[in-house]
């Protein structure tokens, strides 16, 4: 993810902060400093603070026990709604992905435990609204209960798809939670819009509307590239631009709607680059038109084996953030797979 610093790893686990999250620490302390003293501002940046501690433990819950299943976890990331764990997938096995899911509740339970516990042994009376402690035992339970709403993507949405995937195959089954996802998430704006007191819940309804659309777009690129190589993607005849040539002159290999990208040839045939559509077009635009294509040629794009799986190459470039990617076959190239082609497939 863009815009992020690292915090520390852990598990061998990055943890990372989104440039956006100080907002959430500047608004709280501000506010309470407003409507009582510095000291006031201190204690809420502080109770932020440690409330995102929680969070972290929660994903780490859920991270932990994906590695368990042999699979990567990318890092997790602080944003001012929350905590994100990035892994490489996940678990398909319905008790799996459900004993993934509820990991990150129980965590926020266990710590409620804790907090109580401390409380039982406090000797003083304790005052349940501005008592620190009070306030983290109250805030992990609706932690871990909130999270266990079923609203697809969040840990309850996916809870049911598991249990619904044990029933039916598993596509139908995250069709049928991404569309309860979207109803709990349509509610959530409705009650957002009524009472303003509960103004974050139209930022959850939005990540929870769109996020089960985009989690159910994912499930069904990955079942329609299964069992696909990246060479099952290459068009069936793509031209080797010389790097001489001028862009005016290659602009008429763009005039189909689908050639995103060609390559471009140096010495000895060998590949010096790649033109996009887009550089094209800029070019163009500026005037370069009688520039050779070595001027404007993309560099450093990455290079496949055709035999690579097509999911594999998906996350490649996704991760690269490349729109295209070469594609070798016994050490020769063989021309360009992109985004599009591989997603196309999913319709």
């Amino acid at each position: 993810m863009k815009y992020t610093a690292r915090i520390g790893t852990f598990f061998g686990i990055p943890v990372r902060a989104h440039v956006t999250f100080p907002l959430i620490l500047i608004v709280f302390g501000a506010g309470a400093w407003i409507d009582g003293s510095w000291q006031d501002g201190l204690r809420a940046v502080l109770l932020v603070l440690t409330i995102f501690a929680c969070v972290v433990l929660h994903e780490f819950g859920h991270s932990l026990q994906v590695q368990r299943y042999g699979i990567t976890v990318r890092d997790i990331v602080l944003l001012p709604i929350g905590g994100m764990a990035r892994a490489e997938s996940i678990p398909e096995k319905p008790r799996q992905e459900i004993i993934v899911a509820i990991s990150g509740p129980l965590v926020n339970f266990a710590l409620a435990s804790i907090f109580l516990m401390m409380l039982f042994f406090k000797d003083a009376p304790v005052d349940l609204e501005n008592d620190f402690v009070a306030n983290l035992f109250a805030i992990n339970i609706v932690l871990g209960t909130f999270n266990l709403i079923p609203a697809y993507p969040m840990d309850g949405g996916r809870i049911l798809r598991g249990i619904l995937a044990s029933r039916m195959p598993y596509l139908r089954a995250t069709r049928y939670a991404r569309n309860i996802g979207q109803i709990i998430a349509i509610l959530f704006a409705i009650v957002a819009f009524l009472d303003s007191r509960f103004v974050m819940l139209s930022v959850i309804a939005i990540f929870v509307f769109f996020g089960a659309i985009s989690e159910e777009r994912m499930i069904r690129t990955k079942f329609a590239l299964r069992g696909k190589t990246v060479g099952d993607f290459l068009p069936e005849s793509v031209p080797l631009l010389d790097s001489a040539t001028l862009v005016e002159d290659a602009a008429p290999h763009f005039k189909d709607d689908r050639v995103i990208a060609l390559p471009v040839a140096g010495g000895a045939g060998k590949i010096a680059g790649v033109v996009s559509r887009t550089d094209i077009a800029a070019a163009m635009r500026d005037g370069n038109g009688r520039l050779p294509l070595s001027h404007i040629a993309r560099t450093g794009f990455p290079l496949m084996a055709a035999e690579t799986p097509a999911l594999q190459g998906l996350h490649l470039l996704r991760s690269r953030r490349q729109r295209f990617g070469g594609v070798i076959r016994d050490g020769v190239f063989v021309g360009l797979v992109s985004v599009d082609a591989l997603t196309a497939s999913a319709g």
